[in-house]
């Protein structure tokens, strides 16, 4: 006999199974309804849009295709425009400030079922964003949305009501022709998500891009760098402030803390603090040259490492924001896996500003009280560089240390079985115009002074059969008159002896025209000239 339970249950199950068919014709007709809805009008959506777009603005949209896609991106059922170009002036159309291969515009399933059609994703993907600040200031983008219709109208006049923008594989490049900087974003993957509160815009950002920056067609720090941020935004809708909440962004493999403001409303005024702190040289190495880091890498590293950045001020219409640095490490160390030579105790203090004008001309770079120890001998230096434009480079070194130690941390391949100690005394201070190195040299009194010093230097060339033995060599530099106190080397049976001075030997270094005066005393016990002339280097094999 069946119980009340069993009785419920059963009744439950055929209900369950009478309803859910129902139910999903319900789904799958409003979703089908939808589709229909948009696919009826997407092409009277977008083109209203282009054509007011080219009616209101000096600008111009051209399009392709359009296509339904209903699923990729749901909710949202996006209509797909293909082959999108816009240019600066209807006049112009020979370089589009955007070319890209496909814009989605996204509207939502669930407000759509309620009749109201209004773009809340837009999606751009495949090709390439060309922005450019003329000499008078003014941006091609901006002339492209001049004209009858403002910029803050848009959202009302356009039907646009953004709740989410994806960008996928977009390079954007802003090319400035007052200061002939370029700066390359390609953008792999970005998604930002907005949520509407009254008077505040919150704004989520997730990136995945490369930055590169060339100036003056020059590479810079920023070559080839890898970029992923996520982060939160806080707009301001009231007094255009945007406030980045603290979060973190890596460049290579350095972790970054990020924090501050934006003035949207007067010229970007930034206020913002960047700053990290590592166990390793990760925060260091992500700001070397590209071609640099895989060796940086390669050894193994630790240290109490940090990096403090600010930049502050506005930085549109010609206005640049003041970028102060600064960055250290202290007991750290270095080892080479290969050879298992360590460099350690390593210590310094750095500091970067772009200084007052904000410009290369005070930018200026220190390195100060730079240490370190290799396996046997001390290392001790001090750096810096002004006046990016025509610099401004002084240093100072103290150091003593092995050869063979310095050659197995290197992975040196040029020579082989390389040994001896080394002692450097320098002071050098120079100043290098980079447009006419000749003037260099008009105040070179005093500004280099140095001391060498080279002990029982052994080393072997590969391919080559004699070694390089017992070379000893003890010389001086002062401003630009250079003394050989002695040069001892022997090779195969073969010895040399050099001593006397040289005049104006920077000249080589500035590649100037300058007259260089030496006066060397050259002798030898012995010189074998079959034996060192006897190895043929173009067929390496003895001359018989």
């Amino acid at each position: 006999m069946l119980s009340f339970n069993d009785i419920s249950m059963s009744y439950k199950k055929e209900l369950k199974n009478k309803l859910l068919p129902g139910i999903l014709a319900i789904v799958l007709l409003i979703l089908s309804g939808a589709v229909a809805t948009i696919y009826r009008k997407q092409d009277a959506i977008v083109q209203n849009l282009v054509d007011r777009f080219n009616r209101d603005f000096d600008g111009i949209i051209v399009i392709g295709d359009t296509d339904i896609s209903p699923f990729a991106s749901f909710p949202y059922i996006a209509v797909v425009i293909e082959n999108v170009q816009v240019f600066e002036d209807k006049a112009d159309m020979f370089a589009p400030i955007l070319d890209v291969s496909h814009i989605s515009l996204g509207f939502n399933f669930w407000t759509l079922i309620r009749g109201d059609i209004k773009v809340n994703l837009l999606k751009v993907e495949n090709g390439n964003f060309d922005i450019v600040r003329y000499e008078d200031g003014t941006f091609n983008l901006a002339r492209a949305l001049s004209g009858k219709q403002k910029i803050k109208e848009i959202k009302e006049a356009y039907n646009i009501e953004l709740q989410k923008i994806e960008l996928t594989n977009l390079d954007i490049i802003k090319y400035d022709e007052s200061t002939n900087i370029h700066a390359e974003t390609y953008i792999k993957q970005a998604t930002s998500k907005f949520k509407n509160a009254r008077d505040l815009l919150m704004i989520g950002l997730q990136s995945q891009l490369i930055l590169n920056v060339i100036d003056n067609g020059d590479s810079t720090i920023f070559k080839n760098k890898h970029i992923d941020a996520r982060t939160e935004l806080d707009y301001d809708k009231s007094n255009g402030l945007l406030t980045i909440q603290p979060s973190e962004f890596t460049m290579e493999n350095g972790v970054f803390d990020i924090a501050g403001t934006m003035d949207i409303l007067h010229e970007l005024d930034l206020d913002l603090v960047i700053e990290g702190g590592n166990s390793n040289f990760d925060l260091l190495i992500a700001f070397a040259p590209k071609e640099l880091i895989p060796t940086l890498e390669s050894y193994e590293n630790a240290g109490d490492i940090f990096f403090n950045t600010t930049i502050t001020g506005k930085s549109l219409s010609g206005h640049r924001p003041a970028i102060e640095a600064k960055f250290g490490c202290d007991s750290a160390y270095f080892i080479n896996p290969k050879s298992q030579k360590m460099l350690k105790e390593i210590s310094f203090r750095g500091h970067f500003t772009n200084g007052s004008e904000r410009n290369m001309r005070t930018m200026a770079i220190e390195l100060n009280n730079i240490t370190a120890k290799p396996e046997a001998g001390t290392f001790h230096a001090n750096l810096s560089m002004s006046n990016f434009e025509t610099p401004v480079i002084e240093m100072g070194i103290d150091a003593d240390f092995n050869l063979d130690f310095l050659a197995k941390f290197l992975n040196v391949s040029s020579v082989k079985n390389l040994d001896g100690n080394v002692s450097l005394r320098m002071k050098f201070r120079d100043i290098v115009d980079l447009n006419e190195p000749e003037k260099s040299l008009e105040k070179l009194n005093q500004s280099y002074y140095s001391e060498l010093i080279v002990d029982n230097l052994t080393f072997e060339i590969p391919g080559y059969p004699l070694r390089y033995d017992s070379i000893d060599i003890k010389a001086s530099m002062d401003g630009s008159h250079a003394s050989i106190e002695y040069l001892y080397m022997n090779m195969g049976n073969s010895d040399i002896t050099i001593r006397g001075d040289i005049d104006n030997l920077p000249s080589i270094v500035h590649q100037t025209n300058e007259a260089i005066e030496a006066n060397l005393f050259v002798f030898a016990d012995l010189l074998d000239l079959r034996e060192l002339s006897a190895y043929d280097t173009i067929h390496k094999k003895p001359i018989k």
